[in-house]
């Protein structure tokens, strides 16, 4: 199993940087999903300003996954989340 976390970094302005370790593919975007809603029920207000997705090789790296494998899947994750606008 893959051991999954994620890493707050908080600047002397107060900007924070969030970084999805060891989910793979659309996971980390549905974890962010699951963590904006538990913030929201603390009253904690979460704005994404930039999200800068991962190269399948970092991802791979990460998760232990196969290139071709974790290709597929993010192929597979793009057709499901339909045209880029």
């Amino acid at each position: 199993m893959v051991n999954r976390r994620v890493e707050f970094r908080v600047n002397n302005r107060g900007e924070v940087r969030t970084d999805f370790i060891g989910f793979a593919g659309p996971e980390c975007y549905e974890e962010a999903d699951r963590l904006r809603r538990l913030l929201a029920t603390l009253g904690v207000t979460v704005e994404d300003r930039e999200v800068v997705p991962k190269t399948e090789a970092q991802m791979a790296l990460e998760t232990g996954a196969d290139l071709d494998e974790e290709a597929e899947r993010t192929k597979k994750a793009k057709s499901k989340a339909g045209p880029e606008r």
